[in-house]
């Protein structure tokens, strides 16, 4: 295999230096973490009946809902004692003040999820005149309780006249005793089997100017071909939906479902799949969390990738890279990233307490692959090609980082990548 051996010199940018609004702004030093804690994003749509369900899921989900005003109470139990929080929903006009009010006490959330799917002939089935006639009700509740109401949850739908929910929500929101204002967000449920398509249908609701609540998605539409093929979507879609500051939460729809297509399952016979591997574990983006130098970090605990490209309206969509389960028989990580080709590239955060000589990755490729590496923003280099030939390799590139926080990107310049971990030392 080739390794670079060009040295690479960084150093820490001071205030004065690095002045430039566009550059990410380090956090304070007490307050940056070596671990990343889960997305405050991610759910999942689903009733659980199982401890065992929160068990598994617990580290990377933070809320879930079950389509009704509450939970089962030792599902309740279990979900509190792992800060989970459960989010209430009124699928139709027939619900609980009593059990909402509970809940609400319970969870200390400040969200209730409205009508559920009033464009399809067999969920809510409304119009935006018959669902006006409930509104009030369901405002005037959520007024005295503190509590913001998320939009009833949209799709394509069966219900005459409004398959479209665009069309649905437009006259829905000029009826008598219903405003845009009274809601925080817009709920929405997708199925498409494509990012880009999935990107697409939700740019179609920025001009309300209210956050997103994907409460169900998958792939669904058109047919998945297997487990990969799923992992795969949720790969690109959780890191567009994790760098789209205007996605607020989502939810997997569905961890427990009948076995097969469309392969959405993350739990089978009380363990997770390789899907529910990838979404427990999948980057939270959090920007608090740098790799301590002499530590291993996970190659998939990137800060940011080039998905955030392509997060605003109108934009072109920006492919993440790929994910998967561990295959390198060395990684002590559940998951990996399986596949970054050229223009793509990952960013981590960097805690160097020392001056660093070394850039250790842990890499698989099967045609000779160019990084560039990316400190602070500010300076780039390219490494000389790299290639192990299908088999598992530990790369070490001679750099120069001085101590201090920084921002570190791998970008793919040429080829193509496998990427288990990476280590600064």
């Amino acid at each position: 295999m080739a390794l670079a051996h060009s040295l690479l010199s960084f150093t820490a940018c001071s205030d004065d230096e690095n002045n430039d609004d566009s550059n990410a702004v380090n956090p304070p030093a007490s307050e940056v973490r070596h671990v990343m804690n889960r997305s405050a994003k991610r759910g999942v749509g689903y009733n659980f009946r199982l401890p065992e369900d929160m068990f598994l899921l617990k580290g990377g989900i933070s809320w879930f809902y079950n389509w009704a005003t509450k939970t089962s109470s030792t599902v309740q139990e279990e979900a509190k004692n792992a800060n989970v929080t459960f989010v209430p929903m009124t699928w139709n006009n027939n619900y609980s003040e009593d059990d909402i009010t509970a809940t609400v006490k319970v969870f200390d959330d400040k969200y209730i999820l409205a009508f559920n799917e009033p464009n399809l002939v067999d969920q809510a089935r409304m119009t935006p005149a018959q669902a006006a006639e409930f509104w009030p009700r369901l405002k005037e509740y959520a007024k005295a309780n503190d509590l913001k109401i998320i939009s009833p949850a949209m799709n394509y739908g069966t219900l005459p006249g409004y398959s479209d929910p665009v069309t649905w929500l437009d006259e829905f929101f000029v009826q008598p005793g219903v405003s845009i204002d009274d809601i925080h967000a817009i709920a929405l449920h997708c199925y498409m089997n494509s990012a880009s398509s999935v990107k697409g249908y939700v740019d179609k609701f920025a001009k309300y100017g209210k956050p997103i609540w994907m409460t169900e998605f998958c792939a669904w539409d058109g047919g998945v071909a297997d487990a990969d093929a799923q992992i795969a979507y949720m790969s690109e879609v959780v890191a567009y939906f994790e760098e789209n500051p205007n996605v607020e939460r989502y939810a997997w729809f569905e961890p427990r479902h009948t076995p097969g297509a469309p392969y959405m399952q993350l739990i089978v016979n009380d363990e997770l799949t390789d899907a529910g591997k990838v979404y427990v574990n999948f980057s939270s983006f959090d920007k608090q969390a740098y790799a301590l130098s002499g530590s291993q970090w996970p190659a998939t605990s990137y800060q940011s990738t080039n998905a955030s490209e392509g997060v605003e309206a109108g934009k072109a969509y920006s492919a993440a890279p790929s994910l998967h389960v561990a295959t390198d028989p060395e990684s002590i990580f559940p998951i990996e990233i399986k596949s970054i080709t050229t223009k793509k590239w990952v960013e981590y955060g960097l805690d160097a307490r020392y001056e660093l000589s070394t850039l250790s990755l842990r890499l698989k490729t099967l045609v000779p692959t160019t990084f560039t590496i990316t400190v602070d923003g500010k300076e780039s280099v390219d490494t000389e090609e790299l290639t192990t030939k299908g088999e598992w390799k530990t790369v070490e590139i001679p750099v120069s980082i001085s101590g201090g926080l920084h921002n570190v990107r791998l970008a793919v310049k040429k080829g193509s990548t496998s990427l288990s971990s990476i280590l600064f030392k």
